[in-house]
């Protein structure tokens, strides 16, 4: 079981998407208790690239190149939302973030089960996702090792 934050060293995921502030992104624990990793921000603010998405492409999604992602409470940095408000950068810079919502809310969530990623594109834009990692007490939990578009919530 979780018993505290720093049982959860790490969420990775290797990503592209052309406008990170559509995106809105949970972990969930096998029991359904779940946090927050990145909240979607609106419209409001600039474009900010995660990875390097091709952004010209038409009616079927062409994968760019994904960049690696971690959030992890141990970091200094802050959340990506707050990064890219304070630093307006084209593309938010890979490396480890604090997630919007602490690991604490996971607290009695048992390590063994199926965890989840749960990854929803609020304005409809295309974008990949290819491998998520969860990391706890020094070794890997699970890993999922497959592309997937980022789904729209029109489907």
């Amino acid at each position: 079981r979780v018993e505290r934050a720093s049982d959860i060293q790490s969420v990775c995921v290797n990503i592209e998407h052309s406008w990170m502030r559509d995106l809105q992104i949970a972990l969930i624990c096998p029991s359904g208790d779940s946090i927050i990793l990145h909240e979607y921000a609106g419209r409001n603010g600039g474009e900010v690239y995660l990875g390097n998405p091709n952004d010209f492409d038409t009616t079927e999604p062409i994968p760019g190149e994904g960049g690696d992602y971690c959030w992890t409470s141990s970091t200094t940095q802050t959340t990506w939302i707050n990064y890219a408000n304070r630093y307006t950068p084209p593309k938010l810079p890979e490396g480890d973030y604090r997630p919007y919502q602490s690991f604490d809310q996971l607290r009695g969530c048992p390590l063994n089960g199926e965890w989840k990623l749960k990854v929803l594109d609020l304005w409809p834009r295309h974008g990949l996702m290819a491998m998520m990692g969860l990391f706890a007490a020094a070794f890997v939990l699970l890993v999922f090792a497959r592309s997937a578009q980022v789904p729209t919530r029109d489907g």
